[in-house]
């Protein structure tokens, strides 16, 4: 299987915090980003989108052993905070975002309406950004994340503010679209890693401490799947 080596994560806070310096690999699939406020995964997530917050080295990427160039690589990232231009239109939005992400003019329009399509809101096509409900609109975010199906998808926290049932939606769109791509989610619900996670890995105060497969955390395991996934990270 397809996987992505990010090298050479380093990042700097004077002497307040520092993320790194550690590898990540991420296989096909997608891969839960676990860890408890402040062991870095916001800093991380927005590292790998090219928008790191403080001193950062830029680190390399390889697919399958080969390097490849950071202009090759095409990024989608939701994240955690819902910023959004209320007053624009759904398809106009996603149509600027395509834009920034080069989509050619010829595919946009296809593009833009499978990305509502993936998230079911190819209904609200014409609508306004401010009528939408706050959970369409975390929909629509993560609809502007997988635009043009990238290489590296990488969510902050997606279920964060969302009610019992938009949050079992988002984590079957999530499960849907990040099967198919290098997805890497951060998460602090550990329902949510069981929902959706192929691979998982732990970050503490800064560090990788862990990953591992989900099939082999769970094999032969006599504990409920959230219970042997805490007993994994108190094992650390």
């Amino acid at each position: 299987m397809s996987s992505l080596l990010i090298r050479g994560i380093d990042v700097a806070y004077g002497h307040a915090f520092r993320l790194g310096p550690f590898d990540l690999d991420l296989p096909m699939g997608i891969t839960c980003l676990l860890g408890h406020n402040g062991a870095g995964k916001t800093t991380l997530m927005r590292t790998l989108a090219g928008m790191p917050d403080a001193d950062a080295a830029k680190p390399v990427v390889s697919r399958d052993g080969a390097p490849l160039a950071r202009s090759a690589l095409r990024i989608g990232y939701m994240p955690q905070e819902t910023v959004l231009p209320k007053s624009a239109r759904c398809k106009d939005f996603l149509e600027y975002v395509a834009w920034l992400q080069k989509v050619p003019v010829s595919t946009r329009d296809q593009v833009v309406a499978q990305s509502l399509e993936a998230v079911d809101l190819s209904n609200r096509v014409r609508s306004r950004i401010g009528s939408l409900s706050g959970g369409m609109r975390r929909r629509l975010l993560l609809a502007s994340a997988c635009l043009g199906n990238p290489d590296l998808l990488l969510l902050d926290e997606p279920t964060v503010g969302l009610d019992p049932q938009q949050r079992t939606a988002m984590l079957e769109y999530v499960r849907d679209i990040g099967t198919g791509t290098h997805c890497l989610m951060s998460t602090h619900l550990l329902e949510d890693v069981v929902c959706v996670a192929d691979t998982v890995v732990l970050l503490e105060s800064g560090q990788l401490v862990r990953q591992t497969r989900m099939d082999d955390l769970l094999e032969g395991a006599e504990a409920t799947s959230a219970d042997r996934l805490r007993q994994w990270m108190e094992e650390g």
